[in-house]
C-alpha cells in the first residue's frame, strides 16, 4: 500500500451520519476507532460519482464529535444531485479515508431542481417511478426502515395509456446529471432482520405492479401506453437489481421478478403453481403481442414507436441481467456464454419482436437501455458488451 492509499477498514474512520439543508449548512456526525489519535481529521464531500473531494474541513481531533460546516458559495453550484461524504484520518505520511456515506438534503425529499425549474418529486415518482430508489434512501435516513417499507406498501405508479396520461408529462429518461452509486451500501441496512424486511416490501411492490400494471398494459394492448409500461418496467427492473447488488434481494427470486417482466412485456406467461393442496393457475398475455394483434392494419405505426422508445432493447436488457445472474460456469451442463441461460425467454423474445415486425435490438439498443437503468459502471458494461458481441 502507498503512502496515499485512501481506504481502510470501513469501520476505523467513518461519518456517522451527513445533513445538508437548503441554507448551505452541513451537519456530521464522526467517529474513529484507531490505536492512537491520528495527527489531524478532516470532512470531505463529493459528487458521489467522482473520486475526488470538491471541499474539506478540518474537524475537532476527537474519537467521537459533531461539526456543522458552512458550504461555500462558490462550491455549491457544483454540487450534483446525490452527495457523500467521508472522514479523513491523516497519520504521519499517510491519508486513511473511510467508507463515504450519502448526504441526506431533507429538503430535496419534496422538491427537486430540474431543467424547467421546481418539480414535485413525489409527484414524479407516483407518475413515472424516475427517481425512486435514491428517494428511499434518503427517507430511510431520515425516518428508518419502517417509512421505507410504508412508503412502498401505499406507492402505486399511476396507469395510463393516453386518456389518463396529464399533459406536458414526458417519458422517464435518467440524465447523467443525476448520477446513483450502488456500491454505497446504506448503514440502515446493516442488519439481516432489515435486510429481509426489504426485501418482502419491495417483491410486494413489483408483484403488485406487474400485475396491476404491467399486465394490464398487455391486455389492452394500446400503444398510447407504451411510455407507461416502460417507466414501470425500468423502475421495478432498476429497484430489483440495485437491491440484489446490496444483498437485499436473493439471485432466484431477481431472476423470477425479471423473467416475470420479460413474459409480460413479450408473449405473455401461463403457470399452475400449488398453494397448500390446491392448485392455482395465473395466465397474462404479452404487450408486444397484443400491441401487434391491434394495430396488425398499421404495423408501421408500431414499428415506429417501438424504436423510438427502444422497448426490444429495454426488454433485452432486463434478460440479459437475468442471464447474467444465473450464469456458472462451474457447473457441470453450464452454456459456454451467458446468453446460453434461459432459452425460452430468448426464443419468446425473438416470437414477439417477429410478430411486431421489430428486428434483434442491436448492441447499442440494449446498452443504452442498461445505461438508463443507472446502476453500473463503465467497466461492468464493458464486460457486458463483450457478452453481447457473440449474439
Amino acid at each position: 500500500m502507498s503512502d496515499c492509499e485512501k481506504k481502510t477498514d470501513m469501520d476505523d474512520v467513518r461519518i456517522v451520519d451527513a445533513v445538508l439543508d437548503e441554507q448551505g449548512q452541513l451537519a456530521v456526525s464522526y467517529e474513529h476507532s484507531l490505536p492512537a489519535n491520528p495527527d489531524s481529521l478532516a470532512l470531505a464531500i463529493r459528487n458521489v460519482r467522482e473520486s475526488t473531494p470538491l471541499k474539506t474541513w478540518f474537524l475537532p481531533n476527537v474519537r467521537s464529535g459533531r461539526k456543522t460546516v458552512t458550504i461555500p458559495d462558490s462550491v455549491w453550484p457544483q454540487l450534483g444531485g446525490a452527495l457523500a461524504a467521508s472522514l479523513v484520518a491523516h497519520v504521519g505520511k499517510k491519508r486513511l479515508e473511510g467508507s463515504p456515506t450519502w448526504v441526506v438534503q431533507p429538503h430535496r425529499l419534496t422538491y427537486i431542481a430540474s431543467e424547467g425549474g421546481g418539480g414535485n418529486r413525489k409527484s414524479r415518482i407516483e407518475e413515472s417511478g424516475e427517481g425512486l430508489p435514491e428517494f428511499l434512501d434518503e427517507l430511510a435516513k431520515t425516518e428508518g426502515l419502517q417509512a421505507v417499507v410504508e412508503y412502498l406498501k401505499n406507492l402505486n405508479i399511476r396507469f395510463f395509456d393516453g386518456e389518463h396520461r396529464l399533459r406536458g408529462l414526458s417519458p422517464f429518461t435518467l440524465k447523467a446529471h443525476d448520477p446513483y452509486r450502488p456500491d454505497i451500501d446504506p448503514e440502515w441496512l446493516g442488519s439481516l432482520e432489515a435486510r429481509s424486511t426489504l426485501a418482502d416490501a419491495l417483491v410486494e411492490f413489483v408483484q403488485r405492479h406487474q400485475k396491476r400494471k404491467l399486465e394490464q398494459h398487455a391486455a389492452r394492448g394500446n400503444i398510447n401506453g407504451l411510455d407507461n409500461f416502460l417507466d414501470i418496467f425500468i423502475t421495478v427492473t432498476r429497484l430489483v437489481y440495485l437491491h440484489y447488488r446490496r444483498g437485499v434481494v436473493k439471485s432466484g427470486v431477481l431472476i423470477s421478478l425479471l423473467l416475470r417482466n420479460v413474459d409480460i412485456a413479450t408473449v405473455g406467461y401461463e403457470t399452475t403453481t400449488r398453494v397448500d393442496y390446491a392448485t392455482k393457475q395465473e395466465s397474462s398475455w404479452g404487450y408486444l403481442d397484443s400491441l401487434a394483434r391491434n394495430l396488425k392494419a398499421d404495423m408501421a405505426l408500431l414499428r415506429g414507436r417501438c424504436k423510438s422508445r427502444n422497448l426490444a432493447g429495454h426488454v433485452r436488457a432486463a434478460l440479459l441481467i437475468a442471464q447474467m445472474v444465473r450464469w456458472n460456469p462451474q457447473e457441470e451442463y453450464a452454456p459456454t456464454s451467458p446468453r446460453g441461460c434461459h432459452p425460452t425467454h430468448c426464443a419468446n423474445l425473438k416470437t414477439a419482436l417477429e410478430k411486431a415486425g421489430l428486428e434483434w435490438p442491436s448492441i447499442s439498443d440494449t446498452m443504452a437501455a442498461l445505461r438508463a437503468i443507472n446502476v453500473f459502471e463503465e467497466d461492468e458494461l464493458a464486460k457486458w458488451q463483450d457478452v453481447l458481441l457473440g449474439e
